[in-house]
């Protein structure tokens, strides 16, 4: 994850050292590993886990206690009381984090009579809990029973909606359906055997004493082969069981290396996850998306109401099944299954593609990192702009410029929405990439509603959706037709021809708007000023005044819609309305015909400006939008990158409402 984020951001990752490298930083092409502590050696000990676990989360503190408070931080649940650091660094300097939660705790230690409920040490831990869950900026659950669970115990994360649902992932790059099982099997000295695999850790959460019982069920089948693989604190239990019962039947593996873990995944003719009923909801198996990753049928031993039985029942009810679930009372019926499934290939080959076509439609870790890339972008303290200009339309920088540009200026988001065109889209895509900066495809298109001109801004537009392709040329066409009357005119009023040449520059005429005419006019000395052409030759009834042809609203929002975007009203204090009542009469229509925000943070918005539109945002359901319409470089009070009003950012905040999870 770090790989991929680190496209987006500067990531340092903390963490132990590797059992087979101590030194003390790493240097990784995208990002940097600082490391810590040597592993425990013997993790059964339960006091040196917790002096452990605590030794790396004050070392952590320390560390990140004189590192910029500017920085956001990305916990996770292992060691339980890591998120410590990110509550006591919020409450003295602010400082924002995320907590992502694997395991419930204390939940999972009183459940399993590692503490009391009702202990001073329980108390304590539920009293931290809440505290962090309160300061964080999201708590991050893997699903939604789990999430519920939690929320259940802790009413705060109700609030300001705090809570967030990430699965867990696999890399289809690492772990993937290979053809050559067979030779696979022959490797591992499993060939000519229905292969049942259990790949994981052998801990408290497991019930892999119930695998045992079922493998002693088949013990008499020497066609069908357990495989257990892992290490873990019941593992020395589980070897005296198989000795007792003198499962043959049964084979236990260390851990394998990473290289290998993709062919020993292949191997299974089914995976098995299980789930100690004390752990329902408190703990999500993520074994499940590796074995999904390669397309293998599960058998779910665990209850009914966890996370990932209910995806695997939901399959089965839209009958694309991907395994099957039972319970801990139910191994006869787990043997039958078994039985069934390892006489009807023909069945087993279909689930596991539909297991394989799961994955990559919901699972994959490029689906889910870009959830955690959306996820740190409305967290951290960003300077955003969702209303920029190129000199793809009439803009003076070029894509590549305004990239530069708004890194040099602090930017992290931007949105490039060129007039009734997306060509810089594409040209500010390698420079957006190299220099870290999100690139929001946009689009602004002029629209006319009851003879008043209207600006719809386009935001997270798919550029290569036909319709609006189609539709782009067709508005591309009316501003090439109003360009040329407007070149017409001039030479008639002016009596003297356009130097085309610097009229265009590098631009095209269907490209140019009224804002590079009157930077030509002014630059010819035929004006004093840009403003100057619009107040007195480009008003209406004023000699260059030409009405272009235009869609309309609905028109637009529609194309919008159709390229899965956001259709934003921009600059609202631009529509020349009589009065107020008129702007929300026609913000009432837009509503009704599909508009999804307003930008209530612009240019010349004071700050009753603001708090204007935002009680319209609030009161007609829009996501709040905000950009500075930024067109060049201006000294004094000009558009500025990232700032509305008297140079105020525009906060990231804006981002949550679009980037909904």
């Amino acid at each position: 994850m770090a790989s991929f984020l680190a496209d987006s951001f500067s990531i340092t990752v903390l963490t132990n050292k590797s059992k087979s490298d101590y030194t003390n930083f790493d240097s990784k092409k995208e990002y940097l590993i600082k490391r810590f502590l040597k592993p425990l050696s013997n993790k059964k000990n339960k006091i040196l886990r917790l002096f452990h676990g605590l030794k790396f989360s004050t070392s952590i503190f320390f560390y990140l206690l004189f590192n910029r408070r500017e920085s956001l931080l990305f916990f996770v649940s292992n060691p339980p009381f890591l998120a410590l650091a990110g509550y006591f660094l919020n409450l003295f300097r602010g400082q924002r984090y995320i907590y992502l939660i694997h395991d419930i705790y204390p939940d999972l230690a009183i459940n399993f009579s590692y503490i009391k409920d009702r202990s001073i040490v329980a108390t304590l831990w539920r009293f931290f809990n809440n505290k962090i869950f309160k300061r964080s900026k999201y708590n991050v659950m893997l699903g939604e029973e789990s999430a519920d669970y939690l929320s259940k115990r802790y009413p705060s994360l109700n609030k300001d909606d705090k809570l967030k649902i990430i699965t867990n992932w696999a890399s289809k790059e690492i772990l993937f359906p290979l053809k050559n099982r067979d030779e696979i099997k022959k490797k591992y000295s499993v060939e000519g055997k229905f292969t049942i695999l259990y790949s994981g850790n052998f801990g408290i959460t497991s019930i892999l004493e119930k695998v045992l019982e079922l493998a002693s069920m088949f013990k008499n089948r020497e066609d069908i082969l357990f495989l257990l693989v892992g290490d873990g604190q019941k593992k020395s239990k589980l070897l005296n069981i198989k000795n007792e019962k003198d499962l043959s039947n049964v084979i236990f593996l260390d851990f394998v290396d990473k290289v290998d873990l993709n062919e020993l995944y292949n191997i299974a003719d089914i995976s098995l996850i299980t789930l100690d009923k004390r752990a329902t909801n408190l703990s999500v198996p993520s074994k499940f998306y590796n074995i999904i990753a390669v397309g293998t049928p599960i058998i779910a031993i665990m209850e009914r109401d966890t996370d990932i039985a209910k995806i695997i029942d939901k399959c089965e009810i839209e009958e694309r099944i991907i395994g099957h679930v039972f319970g801990e009372d139910e191994i006869d019926k787990v043997y039958d299954k078994i039985l069934y499934l390892s006489s009807n290939i023909d069945i087993l080959n279909i689930i596991r593609e539909n297991s394989y076509q799961l994955f990559l439609e919901n699972y994959s870790s490029s689906t889910i990192f870009k959830l955690y890339k959306k996820l740190f972008l409305i967290s951290g303290e960003y300077m955003v702009d969702f209303h920029t200009h190129t000199t793809c339309s009439d803009g003076t920088l070029k894509p590549t410029e305004l990239i530069k540009k708004a890194k040099i200026d602090g930017l992290k988001v931007i949105a490039i929405t060129d007039h009734d065109n997306i060509a810089a889209i594409e040209l500010a895509k390698e420079s957006s990439k190299n220099d870290n900066i999100t690139l929001i495809p946009g689009i602004e298109i002029s629209s006319k509603f009851n003879e008043l001109e209207i600006h719809i801004v386009g935001l997270f537009i798919d550029i290569t959706n036909e319709e609006l392709l189609e539709f782009i040329k067709k508005i591309s066409s009316y501003r090439l037709e109003r360009n040329v009357e407007m070149i017409k005119r001039y030479e008639e009023y002016f009596s003297k021809k356009v130097n085309m040449e610097e009229l265009l520059g590098e631009k095209k005429l269907e490209n140019i708007g009224k804002l590079d005419f009157a930077r030509y006019m002014a630059k010819s000395g035929d004006i004093k000023s840009e403003y100057a052409a619009f107040r007195f030759y480009f008003s209406k009834d004023c000699p260059l005044f030409i009405e272009k042809e235009c869609v309309s609203p609905s028109e637009a929002i529609g194309k919008i819609h159709k390229a899965n975007g956001f259709a934003i009203l921009a600059h609202p204090n631009q529509v020349e309305v009589k009065d107020k009542s008129e702007l929300l009469e026609i913000i009432k229509v837009l509503k009704e015909g599909g508009l999804d925000g307003i930008e209530v943070y612009y240019t010349n918005h004071k700050k009753k400006d603001v708090k204007y539109y935002k009680k319209i945002a609030r009161d007609f359901g829009l996501v709040i939008s905000g950009g500075s319409d930024f067109h060049y470089e201006v000294k004094g009070n000009g558009p500025k990158l990232g700032h509305y009003g008297k140079n105020k950012k525009i906060p990231s905040e804006i981002l949550d409402d679009f980037y909904k999870l």
